[in-house]
């Protein structure tokens, strides 16, 4: 059995770019950055960034570009897809994640009594995703 399937955690590093492929599919790229701490062997806490490209098409694309900006913070679950071309004679890839069939979680942060901030994960359906994410 073979599974495929990322789950990614972070802020959107730029704003989502909505484009149109020739054949009038909607699609949108863009960026998730995804921070952990960790000491290395001499007892320092390191920092360190992961980046995702993530690529989403149709109503969804759409939703994304008009709704989500750069620093929301979001839960993506999808699959890895590496897409190649060539440019200027040289073969180019790029692992996308594409989170396909399974929704998009905006993670809404929210300030308790204590001043720590916390994440609420909301649910995105495939029907009304607009409408769900227009509500935050």
């Amino acid at each position: 059995m073979n599974i495929n399937k990322i789950v990614f955690a972070g802020n959107i590093t730029r704003d989502p770019e909505l484009k149109s492929l020739p054949t009038g599919t909607k699609v949108v790229n863009f960026s998730i950055a995804s921070n952990s701490k960790y000491k290395n062997k001499n007892g320092e806490m390191v920092e360190q960034t992961e980046f995702g490209n993530i690529v989403m098409f149709d109503k969804k694309a759409e939703a994304v570009a008009k709704y989500l900006k750069k620093g929301d913070p979001i839960y993506v679950e999808g699959k890895l897809q590496t897409r190649s071309w060539e440019k200027d004679g040289v073969k180019m890839y790029r692992t996308e994640i594409n989170p396909k069939n399974r929704p998009l979680k905006k993670l809404i942060p929210f300030n308790t009594p204590k001043k720590k901030l916390i994440y609420r994960i909301s649910h995105f359906s495939m029907k009304n995703y607009g409408e769900n994410i227009r509500k935050f």
